[in-house]
């Protein structure tokens, strides 16, 4: 989808091993514009299996679509050009959907498997200009999705944020309730799941992101080094808000919460409960309880006939009924947002998964 495009529906397809005009051809057309052959040889492409090309894209909807590569197929892009004398056997990589000067857009429902040793990324979006217009990414939902990697399959950057604009409601990238499982490798430093950085200068491309949002996410990382692994990088530049909630870890998956750079970001909310069983006889005192920024902007409302519990200084406490829990071995609690933030109003809520 290239530029101007508005309400663009992609839905119930499958792709598998795609390939994109910009492949061998990438490199001839960056000789014939004037480059060296020694600079062209440096450089890095991407396949995109979905790609929103922008800028001035509006409303596109990508539901439901099957992408995957082939266990442990390389992106035959490279063999080819070797032929040419480019010696960097990833210039060209596996990227499953992008979204670069893409607005109000949404990312539901979709399977993307790359289990291969080229995938680059799952996800990412930059800032698009082409002649007078430009645009950064802003308000797009990436929601209940399911992202994998094989165990003989490497990855990048799994989810890559160039210059994140936000809205008029301070909606930015919002990352929720996916399932993200990585059993390969993350090619990079961190081993980190989502990287914010600056794009290439330009008129707006070292813009700084403005706001991410990183909630209610499964994740599974084999054999993720707890003192190196971080899950957030702040890469180069700032990131103004970023909100981080309810996301869990399985299958043994180190919980990783630190951030690199954080002096980089200027605003963080984040909320953590204190571990808790939920095996009602054996409790003397029957309260959630956990602690969240101090001027966290949330609070905790009625779900499953939980009673509303207010975030004060920074605390949390709920108080847990019989029968509310008798059974169960996951409470759902749900977070709306109770005021605003650089005057900003939004009815966006988020589920907390409280396991046992």
């Amino acid at each position: 989808m290239y530029l101007g495009n508005k309400n663009i529906t992609i839905e119930n397809n499958s792709m598998k091993d795609w390939l994109q005009r910009f492949g061998v051809l990438h490199y001839f057309q960056l000789i014939n514009g004037g480059m060296t052959k020694e600079k062209a040889r440096e450089t890095t492409n991407n396949d995109s299996g979905i790609y929103s090309y922008g800028p001035a894209n509006e409303g596109i909807f990508i539901k439901n679509n099957q992408l995957s590569v082939s266990e442990g197929k390389k992106n035959p892009n490279n063999a080819v050009l070797a032929k040419y004398g480019v010696t960097n056997t990833q210039s060209i990589m596996y990227s499953a959907i992008r979204l670069p000067g893409t607005k109000d857009s949404e990312v539901i429902g979709n399977d993307v498997q790359l289990t291969s040793p080229d995938a680059y990324s799952f996800l990412d979006v930059n800032i698009k200009s082409e002649g007078t217009l430009e645009q950064g990414s802003k308000n797009i939902y990436i929601k209940k999705n399911t992202f994998t990697v094989g165990s003989s399959g490497t990855i990048m950057y799994p989810f890559r944020i160039f210059n994140a604009e936000a809205d008029e409601n301070g909606n930015g990238i919002i990352i929720d309730e996916n399932t993200i499982d990585i059993q390969g490798d993350i090619w990079n430093y961190f081993k980190t799941i989502v990287e914010v950085r600056k794009g290439d200068p330009g008129l707006r491309g070292s813009i700084d992101t403005q706001s991410l949002t990183f909630i209610n996410n499964l994740i599974s990382v084999k054999d993720w080094p707890i003192k190196t692994s971080k899950w957030l990088y702040v890469n180069g530049c700032k990131l103004d808000v970023l909100e981080f909630w309810g996301n869990r870890f399985k299958d043994n998956t180190p919980e990783i919460l630190d951030i690199i750079g954080s002096e980089n970001i200027n605003k963080t909310y984040t909320m953590k409960l204190n571990p808790y069983f939920l095996n009602y006889e054996q409790l003397a005192n029957p309260y959630i309880t956990g602690t969240a920024t101090k001027d966290s902007i949330y609070k905790i409302t009625r779900i499953n006939d939980i009673a509303q519990a207010n975030i004060v200084d920074g605390k949390v406490m709920m108080y847990l009924k019989p029968d509310q829990v008798k059974g169960k071995d996951r409470v759902e609690i749900k977070l709306m947002k109770e005021n605003t933030l650089a005057e900003r109003a939004t009815n966006r809520a988020y589920i907390f998964y409280f396991n046992q």
